[in-house]
């Protein structure tokens, strides 16, 4: 949800040519972390534990990872 709503505020940003769009994305990218790491990754291990940790292990925080698959 947080890089859909990042997408759609790049997005208006670029249709109209503002800077100030541009810095309010670059805000919320940056608060948008912030609670990631310091709220609801801490929120999670507490929760959950050696199955959080191996989840984070597995999945990246923003972006896939693309792997090739070997056979």
């Amino acid at each position: 949800m947080y890089l859909a709503v990042l997408t759609v505020i790049a997005g208006w940003s670029l249709l109209y040519a503002s800077a100030w769009m541009a810095f309010y994305l670059a805000f919320l990218a940056v608060a948008f972390h912030l609670r990631v790491i310091l709220h609801e990754e801490p929120w999670l291990h507490r929760q959950f534990g050696v199955e959080w940790e191996e989840y984070v292990g597995a999945v990246s925080r923003w972006l896939p990872r693309f792997r090739r698959k070997v056979r």
